[in-house]
């Protein structure tokens, strides 16, 4: 069951944490040694193969750890990302990185930096709760509650909602 939900997440991490982080290099190719171990992940023929490698190469810490989703502000520093292997934080509410979305993308570049530093290099997953809109900077568009939004019985409207708030919130 552990395997089971610790590949569900890697897979998760390794396709979403990767978005933001160059994984081809024009010049040589894939990008195959990840962390500061340089895990080979292109020796694998296979998506399964590779979580499962990984699985087996992490000790029972960095497996915690990556079970573990923190709330950026609460006393976790892009330090503590690295020396925990914290596989996730989430911005909820609280004080934010700053009052607009280039301070947001300088702090999480910060923690998702450190999380690739680890023994293994595992992308760090960044969550927003973005339930109702990205409401946390300046100019962002807040929406009516899902209750409210569910009301209206427009699905047109509760679409668009989801897409402005998807746009915001990457």
């Amino acid at each position: 069951m552990m395997v089971k939900i610790l590949s569900g997440i890697l897979v998760l991490m390794l396709i979403v944490g990767c978005a933001d982080v160059a994984v081809m290099d024009s010049s040589t190719g894939p990008i195959c040694e990840w962390g500061t171990q340089e895990f080979d992940l292109c020796r694998y023929d296979t998506h399964d193969e590779m979580i499962e490698a990984l699985i087996r190469e992490m000790d029972l810490d960095e497996k915690i750890g990556q079970v573990t989703q923190s709330v950026w502000h609460n006393g976790v520093s892009p330090k503590i990302i690295r020396q925990k292997n914290i596989g996730s934080i989430i911005h909820t509410d609280g004080p934010t990185p700053g009052p607009n979305a280039m301070n947001w993308a300088d702090k999480f570049d910060e923690f998702q930096g450190q999380a690739l530093k680890t023994r293994l290099g595992i992308p760090l997953l960044i969550a927003v709760d973005a339930i109702h809109g990205q409401n946390t900077f300046e100019g962002a568009v807040v929406f009516p509650h899902n209750i409210g939004m569910a009301a209206t019985r427009n699905m047109a409207l509760i679409k668009r909602a989801a897409e402005i708030t998807a746009k915001e919130t990457a």
